[in-house]
C-alpha cells in the first residue's frame, strides 16, 4: 500500500501479485491493485481486478466505482451505466 500512496504503481502491482498468490481471497488488494491498474492506464487489467475483488465481495461499492471509472476510461458508456448502478440492485 505504502508503493501505490508514493505513486509507484508498477512496484506496488508486482507486491499486489505477490500477496494475491498467497491469499487469493484478499479482496481489498484486489480493489487497490484495480486501482493502480488504472492508474497506469491499463484499464482491462484493472477491471479484471475489480471483477476478482467484486467476486469476493459483491457489496464492495468501491471496487463496483473502480469499476465503472475504468469502464469509463475505455469509452464503454453502457457497461459504465450497469457498473454504476449494479450495487443500487
Amino acid at each position: 500500500m505504502a508503493l501505490f500512496d508514493l505513486e509507484r504503481h508498477e512496484e506496488a502491482i508486482v507486491s499486489f501479485n505477490k500477496t494475491l498468490a498467497l491469499i487469493p481471497e484478499d479482496h481489498e488488494t484486489w480493489y487497490i491493485r484495480g486501482n493502480a491498474l488504472g492508474s497506469i492506464e491499463r484499464y482491462d487489467a484493472a477491471i479484471a481486478s475489480f471483477d476478482k475483488s467484486l467476486d469476493i465481495k459483491p457489496d464492495d461499492n468501491d471496487a463496483w466505482f473502480g469499476r465503472g471509472d475504468a469502464l469509463l476510461s475505455l469509452e464503454r458508456y453502457e457497461a459504465r451505466s450497469q457498473a454504476m448502478t449494479a450495487p443500487l440492485h
